[in-house]
């Protein structure tokens, strides 16, 4: 979605190369700035040297680009932005928790965000006149700090499905968990991440939930059904904007549009994904603690799904099989999930799971 509102020429993004090597200031496009991200494009390149294959696969979860739009979380890692500290400090109801999840003491991080984007300003056009396009699943939780720093923003969510939501976030993790893994301790490592970044799922879902009740009737919000942004990108671009009383020319729908069409979902292959019931997770677990945010939120939650049981591959060496949907289905069948999956047959199963 980020990358479709960055096709509006009014709209402004910041990019990977900018948040990693900003100073001094360089014009976008210019001879300086395509020697960092060459410079950068070479650090990444060591780590595949390194660790081959690890581009690869965490690549299918989400696409690097150096030019392309990217999360602020890269800029605010050095603010406490990271998920690493809830596996490797303290879990649900620790101290640190109760801390990282708490908005008051965030002020100063995006008053730092605030002040970055007004040095940018002066790269990016008219200084002052830049609407700033900005993209966080951890912003749910400190909304009301962000507010505070940036009190006309208008607010987009993004909502989805519980169980898809958490496979995808959990196996991403793991995925990048796995350049640090040492052997025959990967499933150790991956379920107790899979716990904190289930936690972590938790407050969110919750901290949007809040949001919802807190700004759903006010206008410069609005929530987007993901099954609908990827089955229509365009069509949801303009709902936004309609609904966002913004401007949106027939080039910016054009430039989505074609956006859309070269950048289609797993154009870098089909990640693979750990089952939930692999690390612990249950269907029942997960329809309770998130039953607000389906209730409230999510316009056709597969309340149905059970956990998928098949590749298995990232608690036992990321390997994707060519034969891993025959195997799959067979797998899948044999520990007792059945067939379906909404009104789908095993093979539709599997590659849903896929995505």
């Amino acid at each position: 979605l980020q990358s479709l509102i960055a096709c509006d020429q009014d709209a402004a993004t910041i990019k990977l190369w900018e948040m990693m090597n900003p100073l001094p200031l360089v014009e976008p496009g210019s001879f300086r700035a395509r020697v960092r991200q060459r410079a950068l494009a070479f650090q990444k390149s060591l780590v595949g040297f390194m660790a081959p294959g690890w581009n690869e696969l965490t690549n299918r979860y989400h696409n690097v680009g150096w030019t392309s739009p990217e999360e602020e979380a890269v800029l605010l890692a050095g603010c406490g932005v990271s998920l690493m500290p809830y596996v490797c400090i303290g879990k649900a109801g620790s101290a640190y928790h109760e801390l990282h999840n708490d908005p008051a003491n965030k002020a100063a991080m995006f008053r730092y965000l605030r002040r970055f984007l007004q040095m940018m300003d002066t790269t990016h056009g008219a200084p002052g006149q830049t609407r700033w396009v900005l993209k966080s699943h951890y912003n749910a939780l400190w909304m009301d700090a962000l507010l505070k720093e940036f009190p006309g923003a208008r607010v987009i969510i993004t909502v989805r499905d519980p169980i898809e939501v958490i496979q995808s976030f959990i196996s991403y993790s793991i995925a990048c968990l796995s350049f640090i893994a040492k052997e025959g301790e990967g499933p150790a490592l991956a379920r107790k991440h899979a716990e904190a970044s289930y936690a972590y799922l938790v407050d969110n879902a919750r901290a949007l939930v809040r949001l919802k009740r807190q700004l759903g009737d006010r206008g410069g919000f609005h929530v987007v059904q993901y099954p609908d942004l990827t089955r229509d990108p365009t069509g949801s671009l303009r709902s936004i904007y309609d609904a966002l009383e913004l401007p949106l020319s027939g080039e910016a729908v054009e430039r989505a549009r074609a956006y859309s069409e070269t950048n289609t979902q797993h154009k870098l292959g089909k990640p693979v994904k750990v089952s939930l019931d692999e690390v612990g997770i249950t269907v029942d677990r997960v329809a309770e603690d998130f039953k607000d945010y389906i209730r409230e939120l999510v316009d056709q939650p597969n309340a149905d799904i059970a956990p998928w049981v098949g590749c298995g591959g990232l608690l036992n060496g990321g390997k994707h099989k060519a034969n891993g949907k025959a195997n799959g289905a067979a797998n899948g069948v044999a520990n007792g999930h059945g067939t379906r999956r909404r009104q789908y047959s095993a093979e539709a199963h599997i590659d849903l799971n896929g995505q």
